[in-house]
């Protein structure tokens, strides 16, 4: 074994080496940068163009209809990006923030990976009218199409505007270094590859995608599919400290007719706060007191009436949302709205060059509970808990990433659900993955009327009694994908006592 595994090692690393351009940006004062739709010769001047010329989209790697221009540059504290799209006609309208109907418009795009190692790429998505997509991208499971694995969860603060022009149209984006994670350090070293999107009329009106890198899809790698790399010096980013305090009231009353004195009641008096220090572009503190949810986006209604499982519903809470994209899993074993009214949460989110930890502490008032069994699922809202929530990933290379899980709920009474877990992917040559995922719990039930059901899963009831079990579940897939096959072999178990408390499990006996 101590033979094989150095060659092991390297075999992996040479599996992910596509053709790389190097830029070294020229910075330009903020002062020059104004964000108004319009690129003036003061932006442009420093700046570095890039082409999209690879169609992936209805073309593989073919030259694009229509031609557009990507433009780089930066100043101490933002990377300013620019588009000139040549149309023959645009089609644009404005939406809501992280709408996927942008991209059935034209639309240009950009992703950066910040740490040069494929652990996600940042996604920015813009059209002419300042209209914004943004989320992050990890390697994704199953049969998505080339660009899935994107979670819009994450929304970073940035700008962007554009116009038409004579030619088609502009898009001016600038994304503060405050506003996104990267490596510590005041020089910079990047992966970039812009893309747009647009019907081309040329070819009886299909969705067009073009790239500035090239696709291989006999690389299991994606994300490691980008042609440049830009290099920027001496920059400068604020570091975060944000202090979110709160004070609401509430003041009610009633009368029995319409001329009648009204009764006020006594008014409800609602305070908080939340905190969020960035000790360094690494590392991150978040702390929040009474947090007050009512001004996150309301949930898309779900109608459940014939569904036989628990419904999950997409995070929107701020707090939450930040560094999920290192809790991500084929298997649903942490969801972050099992944690539904908190009283305190805190969390810490460490993002180095080689691992990430993601460390969650919360109290809550009113804990979803969930009961699946093999073809259905029981749930009820239970009573305060205390959450904690450990998740350690290594990366050591863009092919080789291994990482584990540990939660905790711990319920009023002698009542717990604890999960510990081991993931790793595995990227070869010739366009083969390996993803692999085990996670074992060991849970006592508290004695409680939460859910009333007479059924069983396996010797065990549903009604909550107070019962101790434990279970395990693993999930293993070993896929290639290449330009024209694909090939897998999965394995899927899970016991009839598995359950994660912090997670969305809602069905489980099952291989």
């Amino acid at each position: 074994m101590k033979k094989t595994l150095p060659f092991f090692i390297i075999f992996f690393s040479w599996t992910c080496l596509p053709q790389n351009t190097i830029l070294d940006l020229v910075k330009t004062p903020d002062s020059e940068f104004n964000i108004d739709g319009i690129l003036s010769e003061k932006e442009l001047k420093n700046a570095f163009p890039i082409e999209i010329i690879y169609e992936h989209t209805p073309g593989y790697n073919t030259l694009p209809s229509y031609k557009t221009m990507g433009y780089v540059n930066y100043s101490d504290e933002f990377i300013y990006i620019a588009f000139k799209a040549y149309r023959d006609e645009v089609t644009a309208s404005i939406h809501s923030r992280d709408n996927f109907s942008l991209y059935s418009e034209d639309y240009v795009n950009i992703h950066i990976d910040t740490y040069e190692d494929a652990r996600n790429n940042l996604g920015f998505s813009s059209n002419i009218y300042g209209s914004q997509n943004d989320g992050v991208r990890v390697e994704s499971s199953g049969f998505g199409s080339q660009d899935s694995g994107w979670s819009l969860d994450p929304n970073f603060n940035w700008e962007s505007l554009g116009r038409l022009t004579d030619f088609g149209y502009e898009v001016e984006v600038k994304i503060p270094f405050s506003a996104i994670p990267f490596p510590n350090g005041k020089d910079q070293r990047w992966r970039l590859k812009l893309s747009t999107g647009y019907r081309d009329e040329i070819k009886q009106g299909s969705t067009a995608r073009a790239y500035s890198s090239k696709l291989d899809n006999d690389d299991s790698c994606k994300l490691c599919q980008i042609d440049h790399t830009i290099v920027m010096d001496d920059i400068t980013y604020k570091k975060n400290l944000d202090f979110l305090p709160y004070v609401s009231s509430n003041l009610s009353g009633e009368r029995e007719r319409l001329y009648d004195r009204v009764n006020y009641s006594k008014p409800e008096v609602n305070y908080g706060i939340g905190v969020n220090l960035e000790i360094n572009k690494n590392l991150s503190l978040e702390a929040t007191l009474n947090p007050d949810f009512s001004q996150v986006e309301a949930d898309v209604t779900k109608i459940d009436i014939n569904s036989p499982t628990a419904i999950n519903y997409p995070e929107r809470r701020p707090f939450f949302t930040r560094g999920i994209d290192v809790m991500d899993y084929t298997m649903d074993v942490y969801y972050s709205r099992s944690i539904n009214n908190p009283s305190f949460a805190s969390k810490v989110l460490n993002q180095g060059r080689k691992s990430r930890i993601y460390m969650l502490t919360a109290i809550d008032q009113d804990s979803p509970y969930v009961v699946p069994t093999q073809f259905e699922s029981f749930s009820g809202v239970g009573g305060r808990s205390f959450n904690n929530v450990l998740r350690y990933q290594n990366i050591l290379n863009p092919n080789i990433q291994i990482g584990a899980l540990a939660t905790n709920r711990l319920y009023d009474g002698e009542a717990y659900g604890n999960l510990l877990g081991l993931d790793a992917l595995f990227k070869f040559s010739g366009g083969w993955k390996f993803e692999l995922e085990y996670f074992k719990n060991s849970n006592k039930e508290p004695v409680s009327d939460w859910i009333d059901s007479d059924k069983k899963f396996g010797n065990y009831t549903v009604n909550l009694d107070g019962e101790s079990f434990s279970g395990n579940a693993m999930y293993s897939e070993l896929r290639r994908d290449t330009q024209n096959w694909r090939s897998f072999i999965r394995y899927t178990g899970v016991s009839p006592t598995f359950r994660a408390d912090n997670g969305f499990i809602v069905q489980n006996d099952l291989k």
